[in-house]
C-alpha cells in the first residue's frame, strides 16, 4: 500500500511540475503589449464632438463603464478640459474597479491623448482619440496601448481586443448619439418640449376645425 501511495505521490508531483512548466512557457510566449482600436463616423460638427471627449466630466454621459456602474464615485482635478484634466473613479463592480485618467495632449479638433491607470490591477496604458473630418461628419478613432508587465494582465492580453473592443464600440455609439442630439439642438432642429406641445395642440385644433369636430 505504501508503495502505491508513493507512486501516486510521484505521479501527482510530476503532473504539478508539468502544469507549472506549461503555465510558465505560455507566460513567456504571450505578448508583452496590447493594442485595441475601434472607430465610428459621427454625423455632427467637430466643434460639437471634440469637447465631449476633451472635457473629462462629460465622459459620464457616454463612457461605457458608467453604464456598468452608474453609481460609481467620481473626483475631478485640474482644469475641466485639455491637458492636465484628471478624472478619478472608484467602483465596487469588478468590471469597473478603481483608477484614474489624465489628459496629457490635446490638439483642438484633431487629437486627445490620456494616461490610464488601473490601480487594483497595477496596469498602465495610453488612450488616444483621433478626429478626422469625413463627408458624413467626423471619424472618431479610439485606441488603447498598454504594457502587460504583471502576470494577470499578461494572461488576459490575448482577450483584451475582444473585451475592451466591445466596450469601445458601446462608448463610441453613446458618443455618437450624444453629439448628434446636441448638434440638432444647436442648429434648432430639435424643438423644445413646450414648443412641441404647443405645436401638437395647434395641429389637433386645426384637424378638429377642418372636420367639424370642434363645433
Amino acid at each position: 500500500m505504501s508503495k502505491f501511495l508513493k507512486v501516486v505521490g510521484i505521479g501527482c508531483g510530476g503532473c504539478l511540475v508539468l502544469i507549472v512548466a506549461c503555465i510558465l512557457i505560455a507566460y513567456v510566449m504571450l505578448p508583452d503589449t496590447t493594442h485595441v482600436e475601434r472607430q465610428r463616423v459621427i454625423d455632427a460638427p467637430i466643434e460639437v464632438v471634440f469637447p465631449l471627449v476633451d472635457t473629462v466630466q462629460t465622459w459620464e454621459k457616454w463612457d461605457p463603464w458608467n453604464q456598468l456602474d452608474p453609481n460609481m464615485d467620481h473626483v475631478y482635478e485640474g482644469p475641466p478640459a485639455g491637458v492636465g484634466a484628471i478624472s478619478r473613479w472608484s467602483s465596487e463592480d469588478w468590471q469597473v474597479g478603481v483608477g484614474w485618467t489624465e489628459i496629457t495632449e490635446s490638439v483642438t479638433g484633431q487629437l486627445i491623448v490620456f494616461d490610464l491607470h488601473m490601480t487594483e490591477e497595477e496596469m498602465y496604458g495610453v488612450g488616444t482619440f483621433t478626429f478626422t473630418p469625413v463627408d458624413d461628419g467626423v471619424q472618431v478613432k479610439w485606441a488603447y496601448d498598454a504594457d502587460l508587465t504583471n502576470f494577470s494582465s499578461k494572461m488576459f492580453g490575448p482577450f483584451m481586443d475582444q473585451m475592451l473592443g466591445a466596450q469601445f464600440d458601446i462608448g463610441l455609439k453613446n458618443l455618437e448619439q450624444l453629439a448628434e442630439t446636441r448638434a440638432a439642438e444647436m442648429s434648432g432642429d430639435a424643438m423644445p418640449v413646450e414648443e412641441l406641445k404647443e405645436a401638437v395642440e395647434q395641429a389637433v385644433d386645426a384637424i378638429e376645425s377642418a372636420t367639424g369636430d370642434g363645433e
